[in-house]
């Protein structure tokens, strides 16, 4: 194979005797070579990744990697605490840490500085003994004003003692590591010093100033405090001790015994604990000023939620999902910072937030997926006063069981049963090419009137959704390297179902859209099936489109108004779209307040459209301004020639519902093929 290596220099002694390595890391193949589609689908396929071979710098600074393959590219990257101060061979240096190269050489030559080493080391509050694999955090600051550092993390050995190299990570701190290479720095710089909590000590914060010229930097002893311990115990409002309750503060407790007590480890400033349990609403303690104090915590009843139901026993239920839907909060706390601990609780009773919602705080929804052979769901904390409806969903969101809407007073605990008319069932298939072999990897999407799941076939092109419960569905199936396939109807029988999905190689192809004139026009949506957008432009102006089918097939596409429906015949790998000369746009939006992101919506509406068209007959663009931004322009390069009103809105949040709200109406406003249409609009 190819060799690399060269010779790695020092602009000043180097101090730290650990040996260096350095990293030799390939490129997956050669951005220059053009492979076969099937080889590149291949590579895709196994997922190739960038190989990387590590390379030891000896006492003379030589180093040398063999076995490369012929063609090499790659780079090379330098471990953490050298700056690439000087380079000669291919490619270039990023003047940091890595040197990219077109092609393997033996002579690099590679000059570094190398920049200091923090040590220290953190002890528990004896000052003695050392806090082993204690994390922290160094944070050095190279200009007065502290306004730009690189925070580099590091961890304690067994003995507390800590060893960090240096690693700047922004362009400003790059400059002023190579503008001081003999660590001159003026003034002296300030280092931020966090060590991280761990179970037995709080963390502490230190700014410590260092104004030598050595290497390494020693940040000297750092100490930190023990935790503090609180006992506690936890009752309900009758007195009785509540078991299995947690508490948090520094860290979480361990639960509660049979008589209600556990204790609470604490940090620094901490003057509250949170404390739940399973069936209770969680509160907040003071806590007492002497540590030796029992704290007692009193917890009130939660509004609970029992739900219960049966179904065959051989029935999988991990493909469902609990939902609670509400027209305001689900949860007591929600809106709250208490939220956060609230299902901290929850979550380590057994419920698995993961199922998501529609903002799961003030959200409306929110949805926890189900066990396999689960058979009943519990969760408390729900607000009392508002209407709270409980259902089971397949994954396309299609309603197996549900409860009529419900309101709870406060501590009220309610059992309900679900009863289930009907269970989705699976549907499996295998997917092929032309030659009847299997396609592995394949994306499958089963689409009903709610909603859509999703399935990928297995090595041996078999797939299966687990639970499809409407009669009829839509299947599409997609990969790299063949045409999509897609929409396909199956009525499923009472038993489940079987589907054969064949897909060919597909065909690649640039599309042209072109005016009468030969301009080339690049603002076009476009769509076919399975092909809803391109894979770029190429230096024509042509759209690069793959996954097509074989055959000849229609093209659907808009571009400023204007659409179409294409007849593409097959064969062709370039093909030419006639839209009639366009118009074109400059629009300027100035506003008053930048505090915020905003978008503006534009709607032309031509003068002869009526309310019954199809909202694609309009043609509608948008403009967005970042915060602090009060002025931005924008041109549109296509609109189709004709007389048209403007009108103007933004996506906003009004009384917490969020929409598009009008602006303004211009117009109407006469445009002819070649001619700029100035819109401005200040709001």
């Amino acid at each position: 194979g190819e060799s690399l290596g060269g010779r790695v220099t020092f602009k000043r002694p180097r101090v730290d005797p650990t040996p260096m390595v350095i990293r030799v890391i390939s490129a997956p193949f050669p951005a220059s070579e053009s492979l076969p589609l099937v080889v590149a689908n291949l590579l895709k396929e196994i997922d190739v990744r960038p190989g990387f071979t590590d390379a030891l710098v000896d006492d003379f600074g030589n180093f040398r990697v063999s076995g490369l393959p012929k063609r090499w590219a790659g780079r090379i990257r330098l471990p953490r605490g050298f700056l690439i101060s000087s380079y000669e061979g291919p490619g270039e240096s990023n003047g940091s840490d890595f040197i990219e190269l077109p092609q393997t050489s033996t002579n690099l030559a590679i000059e570094l500085l190398e920049l200091p080493v923090f040590t220290g080391r953190i002890v528990a509050s004896d000052g003695i003994t050392g806090v082993a694999n204690a994390s922290l955090y160094v944070s050095p600051y190279m200009t007065a004003a502290r306004n730009d550092t690189t925070m580099m993390g590091g961890r304690a050995d067994e003995a507390g003692f800590f060893r960090i190299h240096m690693s700047p990570n922004s362009s400003t701190n790059v400059k002023a590591w190579s503008k001081n290479a003999d660590l001159a720095f003026e003034p002296p710089v300030t280092v931020d010093v966090d060590v991280v909590p761990t179970d037995e000590h709080a963390g502490t914060s230190e700014i410590l100033e260092l104004g030598m010229k050595t290497n390494p930097w020693d940040l000297g002893v750092i100490a930190v405090k023990d935790l503090a311990t609180q006992p506690i115990l936890v009752v309900d409002s009758q007195g009785q001790p509540i078991e299995g309750a947690h508490a948090f503060a520094t860290r979480l407790s361990e639960p509660t015994d049979a008589d209600g007590f556990t204790e609470v480890l604490l940090g620094e400033d901490v003057g509250t604990v949170a404390v739940g349990a399973y069936g209770f609403q969680s509160a907040a303690a003071f806590l007492p000023e002497s540590r030796e104090e029992r704290l007692k915590v009193v917890l009130e009843p939660a509004v609970q939620l029992h739900v219960t139901w049966n179904v065959p026993e051989d029935f999988d239920m991990s493909n469902l999902d609990f939902r609670l839907e509400s027209e305001g909060e689900l949860l007591l706390n929600e809106g709250t910072s208490w939220l956060f601990n609230e299902m901290r609780f929850q979550e380590l009773a057994g419920l698995d937030f993961s199922g998501g919602g529609g903002n799961r705080i003030g959200g409306r929804h929110m949805q926890w997926h189900l066990g396999p052979s689960q058979s009943e769901f519990s969760i408390w904390g729900l607000k009392p006063g508002v209407p709270i409806r409980a259902v089971v969903v397949d994954p396309m969101r299609n309603e197996l069981a549900s409860s009529t809407s419900m309101i709870f007073s406060a501590g009220e605990t309610r059992e309900i049963e679900f009863h289930f008319s009907n269970l989705p069932k699976p549907f499996s298939g295998k997917v092929v090419d032309r030659s009847g072999s299997p396609v592995s990897g394949a994306e499958l999407f089963a689409s009903g009137s709610q909603g859509s799941t999703r399935a990928r076939s297995n090595i041996d092109g078999e797939f299966t959704f687990k639970s499809i419960l409407e009669p009829v569905i839509k299947l599409s199936a997609r990969k790299d390297g063949y045409a999509n396939w897609r929409d396909q109807e199956y009525a499923l029988p009472m038993n489940g179902g079987q589907a054969e999905i064949m897909l060919e190689e597909g065909r690649e192809m640039a599309i042209y859209f072109r005016d009468e004139s030969g301009a080339t026009y690049t603002e076009v949506h476009f769509g076919s099936p399975g092909q809803e957008n391109g894979e770029g432009i190429n230096d024509d102006g042509g759209f690069l489109l793959k996954a097509l089918p074989q055959d000849a097939f229609s093209l659907q596409w808009q571009c400023g108004g204007a659409k179409g429906d294409t007849w593409v015949p097959e064969g062709v790998q370039e093909y030419v779209i006639e839209i009639p000369s366009m118009a074109s746009v400059y629009f300027k939006a100035t506003r008053v307040n930048a505090e915020e992101r905003e978008s503006v919506h534009l709607t032309f509406v031509p003068t002869n459209a009526s309310a019954q068209d199809p909202e694609d007959a309009f043609f509608e663009r948008s403009l967005s301004l970042s915060a602090g931004v009060k002025s931005l322009d924008k041109e549109y390069p296509a609109l189709l020639p004709g007389e048209y009103m403007v009108k103007y809105s933004t996506w906003c949040n009004t009384d917490g519902k969020w929409g598009y709200q009008p602006l303004a109406e211009q117009g109407p406003f006469e445009v002819a093929a070649g001619q700029v249409l100035q819109l401005q609009l200040d709001f």
